[in-house]
């Protein structure tokens, strides 16, 4: 029965999709939702932006479909059709079968705006349409797609770009920031980038992006590439660390590109308010924004330099529905990626991992048992990683074959643990592949903030040194949960609402119609 039923759908799918025009639509429901998200708004001529579009079922529908409907010219190229079949005629993503209630289907593609489109604004449009009834070939009115609709074309520039963001808007003298470079050429070049920072404040760089460093003094650090490509973007991310004896007030800081097309300012955020150091800590609000899952995807989380044994910093671009996922591959680091699910479109977020040499000095004892690595996890700025922003975070990660053998430990005793609420919360691991010389594994996590790696066995992890005072610093309003206890879930499925009286008849009216004719054969 349920194999006829699917392929009628899908005969009936075909169906609609080169007969479309001659079907007559039913009453307007609310049988699904879809939103959509655009990269940039904002364009120029020649560029290309990634539009992500989303569709949720409110009950089972037969062949739901995306059609969207693009200024004539642009180019459309498809990046994911999320198992949905493809047609170039109408920009359209079918689901060639049925979906049912709670289900959700997301396609993403790229428009490209051809040179020599004039400046204006252009409507980026869509619906949702569905199959509702099988046999009588009728489908639902169909439904708009809501969220971003509009892309603003300017006049077109062949100039590089260049932005700053800066990870914290305040930190402590004494404290440290990272901050973040993104240079879009849009001609090919030969280009450097020098950056300048008050005196005597000193820059660590984190990650050069291929770019070499040309010089690193006192208060400037410059960066050079002789082979930028154009159509390309380079981050580049640097630390900067306020002296402790720095006086309480607002600083700039400031840069330029010299590439043969001139000189060009860095644009974005400029300045940085500095607050004066308490007496018994020297903990920043960057890491107040670290511990809230911030600390900026790049901020200084207020660990001591010297405990950090590698620093990694990924950037993905925010869509609202989207899963979003970091990837990390360093050998010394043995977190592999963080993924999350996106609430919002919240653009370029980064997160930041730092493995530590002992435990964070934010931890006043050590992970229980035989601990293989320490590191802490910060998702984006100061409030980011909220459950408004972000559900269900996972955190995957690799443990060496040989250290196990090593200390006569199996990938069963091998858990990831969280630090909060001022203890060790071990949270639920599994073994997802065993292959090479590792094991991987994942585990769900509740928020961001010092994590270890431990073998659950009597030996004890390493102890490293902290002070409450500086604990009760992080602690302070800055540790975000993402997710409470397990009873979360349980709050989650309530809120999804429930298929009502008519939605079941329908669904009983449907089945009845297929007996009938399985009989009737």
């Amino acid at each position: 029965m349920i194999k006829t039923t699917m392929k009628i759908c899908v005969l009936s799918v075909l169906t609609i999709l080169s007969l479309a025009l001659f079907i007559t639509p039913a009453l307007a429901t609310e049988e699904m939702i879809g939103t959509r998200s655009i990269s940039d708004t904002s364009v120029e001529a020649g560029d290309t932006v990634t539009v992500t579009v989303s569709m949720y079922m409110l009950s089972e529908l037969c062949g739901p479909s995306i059609e969207e409907s693009i200024p004539d010219g642009w180019d459309f190229t498809v990046k994911d059709d999320d198992g949905m079949t493809f047609t170039s005629r109408y920009n359209q993503f079918s689901y060639m079968g049925n979906l049912s209630y709670g289900d959700s289907r997301t396609v993403v593609y790229d428009l490209t705006i051809p040179q020599g489109t004039e400046e204006g604004v252009y409507d980026i449009t869509g619906v949702l349409t569905a199959i509702l009834n099988v046999t009588a070939g009728q489908y639902i009115t169909p439904i708009p797609i809501e969220g971003d609709t509009q892309i603003t074309v300017g006049e077109g520039s062949s100039s590089n770009s260049a932005l700053r963001t800066i990870s914290a808007d305040t930190v402590k003298a004494g404290d440290s920031f990272d901050v973040t470079i993104w240079f879009t050429a849009n001609q090919a070049d030969s280009t450097t980038i020098t950056e300048n920072v008050p005196s005597g404040w000193t820059l660590n760089e984190v990650d050069n992006d291929g770019w070499s460093i040309n010089s690193n003094s006192d208060n400037s650090i410059e960066w050079a590439n002789t082979g930028v490509e154009a159509g390309t973007t380079s981050t580049i991310v640097y630390e900067v660390t306020v002296p402790s004896q720095t006086t309480a007030g607002q600083y700039e800081i400031a840069g330029s590109v010299d590439g043969s097309q001139g000189d060009i300012d860095v644009e974005g955020d400029s300045s940085i308010t500095v607050t004066t150091a308490s007496s018994s800590t020297t903990t920043s609000s960057g890491s107040s924004g670290s511990s809230g899952g911030g600390g900026g995807g790049g901020g200084s989380t207020g660990e001591e330099y010297e405990n950090i044994a590698k620093k990694e910093v990924e950037s993905v671009f925010i869509n609202k529905g989207s899963d979003a996922k970091y990837e990390f591959d360093s050998e010394e680091n043995a977190i592999t990626f963080v993924q999350f699910n996106a609430l919002k479109n919240s653009g370029q977020i980064s997160t930041t991992i730092e493995v530590l040499k002992d435990r964070s000095t934010f931890v006043t004892s050590g992970a229980p048992g035989l601990v293989y690595q320490y590191m802490s996890i910060w998702v984006g700025k100061a409030g980011f990683a909220t459950s408004e922003n972000i559900d269900k975070p996972v955190i995957g990660f690799r443990v060496e074959k040989d250290w196990m053998e090593e200390n006569s430990v199996t990938s069963g005793d091998m858990h990831l643990y969280r630090y909060s609420d001022d203890s060790w919360n071990k949270l639920e691991t599994e073994i997802v592949s065993d292959h090479d010389n590792y094991v991987y594994f994942e585990s769900q996590t509740p928020g961001f903030s010092p994590f270890a790696i431990s073998a659950s066995v009597t030996n004890s992890g390493s102890t490293g040194s902290g002070t409450d005072d500086r604990l009760a610093s992080v602690q302070d309003g800055q540790e975000s949960e993402v997710t409470g206890d397990e009873s979360s879930q349980e709050e989650q499925t309530a809120s999804i609402p429930a298929v009502g009286l008519t939605g079941s008849l329908f669904v009983l009216a449907v089945a009845g119609l297929f007996v009938e004719r399985r009989r009737n054969e």
